[in-house]
């Protein structure tokens, strides 16, 4: 799973055409001359990427985020194409330290909870440590900040309520796509372009069972060719759920 952007190398390591050279040797070429055009193995490999996109969310995409700015009266925010949906965001809370009156912290202070170095009471511990830490970051999903941000996933823009009346910067979480040209090397998307390829093949010489391939003297095998292709491509579906799908929460603050 690529967790952030610096684990995506700085240039692919192949191209779309690499990957259409690659799938037209399976397929027999060029031995075999394929009864499939260029722009149609293209389209294989387009559509092979948009299924991994859409359900191998954790090694297709990776979590970053975003800084921009809120306008004052602008309630939409229209994010990157890249952008798949938000799972986290800066939340604008009292938290500002101690001596702030009506501060988590300040409560927590007077209730003991942060008083860590107290060692004279013998409070401090690693366990209580933690603990307080744990509670800071669950309060501060019951505290409410000045805005509300909601992603509206068909819009791909982000929804501030109320409408910003300053200027300021905002943050949120996202998870991105990775660059479509890295996944030319996915070995999914290879077998799932290279067995949809094979189905398209084996319905065009459907059409003249019985006649023989040219130079081999023996009979097209598009019948065949088509049942392997569902097959194979049925088999790489529920692997694509099964095995490469490793999903990210997803959080409406």
């Amino acid at each position: 799973m690529a967790s952030s952007y610096e684990d995506i190398p700085l240039t692919p390591t192949t191209d779309i055409g690499d990957l259409k050279k690659r799938i037209k040797y399976r397929l027999g070429w060029p031995q075999l001359k394929l009864e499939i055009q260029h722009d149609q193995i293209v389209e294989q490999i387009k559509y092979a990427i948009r299924w991994y996109y859409k359900f191998a969310t954790g090694t297709s995409s990776y979590k970053q985020w975003l800084l921009f700015w809120l306008i004052p009266g602008q309630k939409w925010y229209t994010l990157p194409d890249e952008v798949i949906t938000v799972t986290d965001y800066s939340l604008d809370t009292s938290l500002s330290g101690i001596n702030t009156l009506f501060t988590l912290e300040n409560y927590l202070w007077n209730y003991g909870f942060l008083n860590f170095f107290d060692i004279q009471r013998g409070q401090f511990s690693l366990l209580s440590y933690h603990l307080v830490l744990d509670y800071i970051e669950t309060l501060k999903r019951y505290v409410t900040g000045k805005y509300h941000y909601q992603y509206v996933e068909w819009r791909k823009q982000l929804y501030v309520e109320p409408s910003p009346d300053s200027t300021q910067l905002s943050m949120i979480e996202c998870v991105t796509k990775v660059p479509e040209d890295y996944m030319y090397s996915s070995l999914w998307i290879e077998d799932y372009a290279a067995a949809r390829c094979k189905l398209i093949i084996g319905e065009i010489r459907s059409k003249f069972s019985g006649a023989l391939l040219p130079g081999l003297g023996s009979p097209l095998n598009g019948p065949e060719m088509k049942s392997e292709a569902r097959a194979e491509i049925e088999i790489l579906e529920k692997r694509l759920r099964s095995e490469e799908s490793e999903g990210f929460p997803i959080i409406i603050g």
